[in-house]
């Protein structure tokens, strides 16, 4: 675990989707081991390392946050729900098997709360999708769903792999040309593998 945490104690960013790194935010995966996201206050800690949300945004959600802590939790625990969907939903997909009806009806009914918070914007002649101002504690999370719904109706989505390190299960996007990556990160668990290996060699041959 301790290759995956930067210097302020959060997950590293190694899945190649702002998706994939939420759901990240458990380490090791299987068995789950380690939140990163114990409190809103975490939530909002790592969207700021995300990018997630912009400084005016996040002021809105951390002074949400301090104003209705109850309201704040209740966004958590939603929060918490949503990367427990996804994980599951994506770990099927990685498996080539349909996800769970519950967390199919999960998903969808996201979706559909999804497109309810969706603004359509002019910026003189171009125009861009924005977001409803006024649940700044639940806005992180929609922008992270939008992801994963982007990545499970596209292409990529077949590119989504699941870290080969034992007790990991981390995923990531796999961006080689031949499909070929096997680790989060070969600095953490493909150099422990290599490490591994290596010391069953050399016990074997004795």
């Amino acid at each position: 675990m301790m290759g995956k945490i930067v210097a302020d104690a959060l997950p590293a960013f190694l899945g190649g989707r702002l998706c994939l790194d939420f759901v990240n935010t458990v380490d090791p995966r299987e068995p789950a081991g380690h939140d990163f996201l114990p409190a809103y206050a975490n939530l909002l800690t790592w969207a700021a390392a995300a990018r997630v949300l912009d400084q005016r945004r996040m002021r809105r959600a951390t002074a949400a946050r301090r104003a209705t802590p109850d309201e704040a939790a209740k966004a958590h625990a939603e929060a918490i729900e949503l990367r427990e969907t996804l994980y599951r939903v994506l770990r099927a997909a990685v498996a080539r098997r349909p996800p769970s009806r519950q967390d199919s009806e999960t998903l969808a009914a996201g979706a559909a709360h999804l497109q309810t918070r969706r603004r359509i914007r002019s910026t003189g002649v171009h125009w861009r999708w924005d977001w409803a101002e006024d649940d700044p504690l639940r806005l992180p999370c929609l922008i992270i769903l939008a992801d994963a719904l982007d990545l499970l109706t596209g292409e990529e989505v077949n590119r989504v792999g699941v870290c080969a390190g034992q007790a990991c299960g981390w995923l990531f996007a796999d961006a080689t040309k031949n499909h070929s990556r096997r680790w989060c990160s070969m600095a953490g668990c493909g150099n422990r593998a290599k490490t591994r290996r290596h010391y069953q060699r050399q016990r074997h041959s004795r």
